[in-house]
């Protein structure tokens, strides 16, 4: 039952609802090496037992021979070889470049098939992912306009600025003098106006890696004392282990935050676009596990019935509280993004539940939310996999028949992601 089941599975059109990948033309040109497809994910494992960050930039350093940097980390790799990371990663490059094992010998023939980069739409034709959301900054959305398969999201809650040169950047490519809240207020407002040209219908919040979800309504004499202080230079970056990029607690700027959050979700309203927020684990070491709750939200949905909500990655590892969130308010959505490779069993589990306390047409089922699209074929492998096993469990239960789990299954994969992000074909 389990091999038909997944065959059918195989031969369904699949919506992928969140990555991060670049435009094809670019994964095309880009010089990658297998070491590449340890980030996201097996990065945070491998500097998790005990790979210094310092190493970890050494063995990207494409200056130097890859033997040498294939040794960096090799020592490692009996410690994280089980987990879901990096089987999934090897699933990706099995299925996409036919690798054996994770030997050095073994890469350096993969590397070789690299160099002629990677095919993007190929790949994703191949495995039936007919379109796919990427998740990108707030500006330069319309570079995107000419994919034949990628579908751009701005990350809005980047509009919060949190030094003067993020102030500066807004300030550029809005086209807007952030000289107050006022200011603040017009520069995300002719952001909005690009996503509206582009006709996007999605934003995303990810702020939940810099704070808890409690977004309470803006005290704006805060916000406009904390955006003084911004633009005088008194909050200092930290650079969060293992992350590329460098970040800040929002503990001093939660108000400034409340009010970017609460105005693009008025934008968004007015321009017909959904909400979708990051809720649960995150990428990347040394972050807060309180950030990952998805029930301190409870307060903004009420505030924004009217609009459609997706949580992203049901809020893992605390997912009774998404599914709670998501019976509660009909405009609350699920995603399963990213779940399938964080926890397996958890998930097999989860779709259970769901299947039991939820409406079918409230689910997503998948989305790789990785950095390339063979790392989002691996997911997608494993993905498959997952809800094999619990549909299967289902109908031998006799919970459901097996065309039902079928229909099911379809609606996750391909007609629901499209109906709720509202996405052509």
């Amino acid at each position: 039952m389990r091999e038909e089941l997944l065959k059918k599975l195989k031969e369904m059109p699949v919506f992928d609802s969140h990555e991060h990948l670049l435009h094809e033309r670019d994964m095309l040109k880009k010089e990658t090496d297998v070491i590449d497809f340890m980030t996201p994910y097996v990065c945070d494992n491998l500097m998790s037992c005990g790979l210094s960050e310092k190493v970890w930039q050494e063995a990207n350093d494409k200056r130097k021979p890859f033997g040498e940097r294939f040794a960096l980390i090799g020592k490692y790799i009996p410690y994280i070889q089980n987990t879901t990371y990096f089987k999934s990663m090897l699933r990706g490059l099995k299925e996409c470049c036919g690798m054996k094992e994770f030997t050095l010998s073994e890469c350096e023939r993969v590397n070789e098939l690299l160099k002629k980069g990677v095919d993007t739409e190929a790949l994703f034709r191949e495995h039936n992912i007919r379109r796919a959301m990427t998740f990108v900054g707030y500006y330069g959305i319309e570079y995107f306009s000419d994919s034949k398969v990628l579908v751009p999201v701005p990350t809005v809650s980047y509009m919060a600025p949190k030094s003067e040169e993020e102030i500066r950047i807004l300030e550029k490519e809005s086209g807007e003098k952030v000289t107050g809240l006022d200011g603040l207020k017009r520069a995300i407002g002719a952001m909005f106006a690009v996503y509206r040209k582009c006709g996007l219908k999605n934003i995303k919040i990810g702020s939940a890696y810099n704070r808890t979800l409690d977004y309470d309504v803006p005290d704006t004499d805060r916000a406009e004392e904390q955006l003084l202080r911004v633009q005088r230079g008194e909050f200092s970056e930290v650079r969060l282990y293992g992350q590329n990029n460098r970040n800040l607690p929002m503990a001093g700027l939660k108000d400034l935050d409340n009010f970017v959050i609460w105005e693009c979700a008025g934008q968004a309203r007015k321009a017909g676009m959904n909400i979708i927020f990051h809720t649960g684990i995150h990428a990347w070491n040394r972050n807060d596990p309180e950030a990952c709750h998805a029930k301190y939200l409870r307060k903004f949905i009420d505030a924004h019935a009217d609009q459609k909500i997706v949580l992203l990655h049901l809020g893992y590892p605390f997912t009774a509280e998404s599914l709670l969130l998501s019976k509660y308010y009909p405009n609350v959505y699920l995603d399963f993004a990213w779940l399938h490779i964080l926890d397996r069993r958890e998930t097999v589990r989860t779709i259970k539940k769901v299947i039991e306390l939820l409406p079918t047409n409230k689910i997503v089922a998948f989305g790789g939310d990785v950095c390339t699209p063979v790392n989002s074929v691996g997911n997608l492998e494993i993905s498959l996999e997952n809800m094999v096993q619990a549909f299967s469990g289902l109908i031998g239960e006799g919970e459901l028949t097996a065309a039902e789990a079928e229909e099911i299954c379809r609606a996750w994969l391909h007609e629901n992601p499209m109906k709720i992000y509202e996405v052509k074909a």
